[in-house]
């Protein structure tokens, strides 16, 4: 099966029109401090001018359980990927509401998988660097996927020059591309957003 690739950090309508039509499977929308944030309004209006095979993503981070709920049923997102320190029941809370829950693991060894255990049931888990931090180990990824019993997502510095390494180690469900795909904060670039898909699915 084909890596599926997620754009994250989306902030336009035309961005994230354009990641749809080169072949992103996912496209993710933040709502945690960050300079791509947007607010639930836009991401309402983002999401209602993709087409309607689109899976979209909510990005949260210690956001309270309800919260994560409302914004997702009012921006009719697909997905919640939670970033923070998240409790089990936080994402269990969530996933009852009938929003797919995607848990972030941060990831500097392979003893960094350990708290997975704790959150059985989840849809997926994303395996994330520290933020500003190197690039883990990929082949921790591949163990993750072999071992983990859930989808796992690939992300932390990942570039149109790097990700299909990236795959061909950490044989990944999916990969996660922000900051590797922009042209400036907040706004992508559509070479390198054909370039990493490309790369990706080659």
């Amino acid at each position: 099966m084909a890596t599926r690739v997620k754009i994250c950090g989306i902030t336009t309508a035309e961005d994230a029109a354009l990641s749809a039509r080169l072949g992103a499977d996912l496209v993710g929308l933040i709502f945690a401090d960050s300079p791509r944030r947007v607010s639930t309004d836009e991401a309402t209006r983002i999401a209602q001018e993709l087409p309607a095979f689109q899976q979209t993503v909510g990005v949260f981070q210690d956001a309270v359980a309800s919260q994560v709920i409302d914004t997702c049923r009012m921006a009719g997102l697909d997905f919640a990927q939670l970033h923070g320190g998240e409790s089990p029941d936080d994402c269990a809370r969530v996933q009852e509401a009938g929003i797919p829950v995607m848990k972030v693991l941060t990831i500097t060894s392979g003893d960094d998988l350990r708290p997975a255990a704790d959150y059985g049931g989840v849809a997926g888990f994303m395996l994330d660097r520290p933020r500003g931090g190197p690039m883990f180990d990929w082949a921790i990824a591949a163990e993750a996927a072999a071992t983990l019993g859930a989808p796992v997502f690939l992300a932390g510095g990942l570039t149109p020059l790097n990700v299909a390494d990236a795959i061909a180690i950490a044989q990944p469900y999916a990969v996660d591309v922000g900051s590797g795909v922009e042209s400036r904060p907040g706004r992508k670039d559509a070479y390198k957003l054909a370039a990493f898909l490309n790369a990706a699915r080659g």
